[in-house]
């Protein structure tokens, strides 16, 4: 699957593609993720060019990891053949060369005039035209070994003013290369031939009058890479080609069966060698970290290197031999890359989710506030590719930022469930939080002992710490295990402060938003059944004062010519509504006064709370009942209606029979 291109269009702020793509290449393969990856950087400075060479790198082992050990070491001196050598260092390089070139010519002038004033004339002019040739022949050898280096093989010539074996050594050596870089077979150039090469290169490697590059030449082909390290190699690149180029030459000069099952490493002495280079370099030059982490990567020791950042970066305990620099954009740079990287070979590469490596991206996402909105997304991009107990506390985290922004509030939720986020632990510990915070709130205020059924108070302004606690609670598409029972648990702190409003707000919100397709497993718990029944209990209550309060008004309401034997108009229409609100109390009273929240539990402090609602409470209901009751037995006009409605309900209940 191919990736969103359009994500990477335009000059969008690089943190922001970054997450882009994680979210946009969930699946496309390790080739084309790198590929989103190195396509931003491309319009940026070379101070990039470390880092694309990096995912360069990965993008090639990915490919190599089924490939003959010939393959793999062909395709990474691909990579590292194509590597270009910033300006500025290459400068560096040019500077430290022509210094060595001038301290040998001074050398070389000194020893030749000593040579001149013990020597005639044409014995001067014999040695000025035998340096002179020397350097000529120099200067073809360093444009050879140049040649070699950057993999540009078809330079041939035999008219040159060197060694006809040489170039014909040269010839089969470059042929046998390109045969190599082509994916070609082997079978024209098997180990026997390639042996005399080998010992013409070692035999000229014995010769003390070689120039540097002459020999840096004959040590390519005989496979002599100290000498390279020590003299040519003047990189980490310079490092890591010699020895490259000198394991393909070990598998040419194997045996078929011995090659198949050739060592792909990089030894520790080999990277040791090859970072050692990097004393050309500034502290603060990209290069110097990421040549640590392509070592890391050759060498098999991602996890040495993640833990030597992790102390650098969270213990602030820097290795002698890890540097990252003190410029900010480099270090979130940085940072930006070593997320991807970790999340990269967790998804590709089969790297483990450990702690520090999670530290590391935690790192990163850090580096953007959470309280500005316009961060939301990236931040949600990097939280999925959490493990699940991270995801829970970013998520919560973002909860409890925008408790007060409703639609990032909301968005966040949706997100969440949308992108499969264990959302019944978010909720849960996000409605805790809120619920402590109005604890903390609710606790010094004094309980009264008279019934405020209405308030000039708006619930959600009052105590938004628990109407937030109880939108998380209903939100989603199922109902959470502890809905109820945290609800409950608020509601039991308003009655005992007799705020009906807010009881009545609370029952009612619930009753809106809490979903009809209940978690079928739920049902089957007596605890979940228990607070569901609580909870059904307190909007009885409620229901009972709201049609108690309907019942008094209605009595009140009483038309003027009200006529009991009046079939229709609105003496029928009054009958009808006592009638109604008479059914809805008669079985709310007896539900209430038979154990209402009598039912002992095994928690101390709500066997109390619920001891100070039936002291609060059942006094009152017992004083409505007993007027209810006098209204229904002593009224001629209720008595009617309710025999009336009796006699229309047997009534219908013979016809239906």
């Amino acid at each position: 699957m191919e990736c969103d291109s359009h994500l990477l269009s335009g000059n969008e702020d690089i943190h922001n593609t970054y997450a882009s793509v994680l979210e946009s290449c969930k699946e496309s393969t390790p080739t084309e993720v790198i590929k989103e990856y190195i396509q931003p950087l491309l319009t940026l400075d070379e101070t990039f060019s470390a880092e694309i060479a990096t995912w360069s790198l990965l993008s090639t082992l990915c490919q190599i990891q089924s490939s003959t050990p010939l393959d793999k070491y062909r395709l990474l001196k691909s990579w590292i053949c194509n590597l270009s050598v910033p300006e500025n260092l290459q400068r560096r390089i040019a500077e430290h060369i022509h210094l060595e070139k001038e301290v040998n010519e001074e050398f070389m002038g000194i020893v030749s005039r000593n040579r001149i004033l013990q020597t005639g004339d044409d014995t001067q002019i014999m040695r000025r035209k035998n340096i002179e040739g020397k350097e000529r022949r120099e200067s073809i050898y360093r444009k050879h070994y140049e040649l070699l280096r950057n993999d540009q093989l078809d330079f041939v010539h035999f008219n040159q003013p060197v060694d006809p074996t040489y170039l014909f050594v040269l010839d089969q050596y470059t042929k046998t290369l390109n045969a190599v870089r082509a994916g070609q077979t082997l079978e024209d150039y098997p180990p026997s031939a390639r042996k005399s090469w080998r010992e013409y290169a070692e035999h000229k490697l014995k010769d003390s009058s070689l120039g540097l590059y002459e020999k840096a030449v004959y040590s390519t082909i005989a496979g002599n890479t100290q000498y390279l390290y020590d003299t040519v190699s003047y990189t980490w690149e310079d490092v890591i080609w010699a020895y490259v180029n000198q394991q393909i030459e070990n598998i040419l000069n194997t045996d078929q069966l011995k090659a198949s099952s050739y060592p792909f490493t990089f030894p520790p002495s080999i990277i040791n060698q090859a970072l050692s280079k990097d004393t050309v370099l500034d502290t603060n030059n990209p290069s110097v970290f990421f040549h640590q982490v392509q070592s890391a990567l050759l060498g098999n020791t991602m996890n040495d290197f993640i833990d030597k950042l992790y102390n650098g970066l969270i213990n602030h305990i820097w290795s002698p031999s890890m540097t990252i620099g003190e410029d900010k954009s480099i270090r979130d740079n940085i940072l930006r890359f070593m997320a991807c990287l970790i999340l990269f070979g967790r998804r590709f590469l089969d790297w483990e989710k450990d702690e520090k490596s999670t530290a590391l991206i935690i790192a990163y996402i850090s580096l953007f506030p959470k309280d500005q909105p316009a961060n939301i997304p990236l931040l949600i991009n990097y939280y999925l590719e959490l493990p699940m107990s991270h995801q829970i506390d970013e998520f919560t985290s973002l909860l409890l930022i925008y408790k007060e922004n409703d639609a990032e509030f909301q968005s966040i939720l949706d997100t969440g469930y949308e992108k499969g986020v264990d959302m019944k632990s978010v909720i849960d510990r996000a409605s805790l939080h809120f619920m402590k915070q109005g604890l903390d709130k609710i606790q010094h205020k004094r309980l009264h002992r008279f019934i405020e059924d209405v308030s000039d108070e708006v619930f959600a302004d009052t105590y938004p710490e628990f109407d937030v606690a109880i939108r998380c609670l209903l939100s989603g598409n199922y109902n959470h295990e502890k809905t109820y029972e945290r609800i409950n648990e608020i509601l039991r702190l308003f009655l005992q402060q007799c705020k009906l409003d807010y009881v009545r707000e609370i029952i009612y919100m619930v009753r809106k938003n809490s979903p009809y397709d209940l978690d079928s497993s739920l049902q089957y718990k007596s605890a979940y059944n228990e607070h569901l029944n609580e909870f059904n209990s307190y909007g009885a209550f409620i229901d009972l004062y709201d049609n108690y309060r309907r019942f008094n008004d209605t009595l009140q309401k009483k038309p003027i010519d009200y006529d009991p034997f009046e079939k229709k108009g609105t003496s029928m229409e009054w009958n009808d509504k006592v009638f109604e609100i008479v059914t809805i109390l008669k079985p709310l009273f007896t539900s209430l006064l038979s154990g209402w929240l009598q039912k002992a539990t095994n928690i101390d402090e709500k066997n109390k709370a619920l001891q100070n609602i039936r002291q609060i409470y059942i006094p009152d209901i017992i004083v409505m009942y007993n007027e209810f009751l006098r209204h229904c037995v002593k009224d001629s006009c209720i008595k009617k209606i309710l025999d009336d409605g009796k006699s229309k309900r047997n009534h219908s209940e013979l016809n239906t029979h």
